[in-house]
């Protein structure tokens, strides 16, 4: 395998776990929902609101990246661009996500899991 095989597939893995596990502790009340939501509160509440999400989208955007590379079209003047855009998004993303984790910076109310389950408790008595 080689080396972009493995990134590839080690990209598509981490955004899918993360994709998959702020969709479960977000929408879910399922019981790997309530798990990852629970494994998400160990961490602090900014865990799921962000950390997920963002370190997703990240890893979204490289595999994107990866995608494209073997076209030659970052060899080109709007391939640079979009080669620089991406790596701002990766970059922005994942500061972000690390600085809302770390400093427990507040974020809207519909951003965390509880509000999304008062809402589906009150519609669904």
């Amino acid at each position: 395998m080689s080396m972009q095989t493995d990134g590839l597939t080690g990209g598509v893995l981490l955004a899918a776990l993360g994709w998959t596990m702020w969709a479960l502790a977000m929408f879910t009340d399922t019981t790997l929902g309530r798990t990852t939501n629970m494994f998400g509160n160990l961490f602090g509440r900014g865990m799921i609101a962000a950390l997920f999400p963002l370190t997703a989208f990240a890893f979204t955007t490289t595999i994107i990246g990866i995608l494209i590379e073997p076209t030659g079209f970052y060899e080109t003047t709007p391939g640079t661009v979009l080669g620089a855009i991406f790596a701002l998004l990766f970059l922005v993303s994942c500061s972000v996500g690390l600085a809302i984790f770390f400093f427990d910076i507040p974020l809207p109310k519909w951003a965390y899991p509880e509000y999304h389950a008062k809402r589906r408790k009150a519609r669904h008595p």
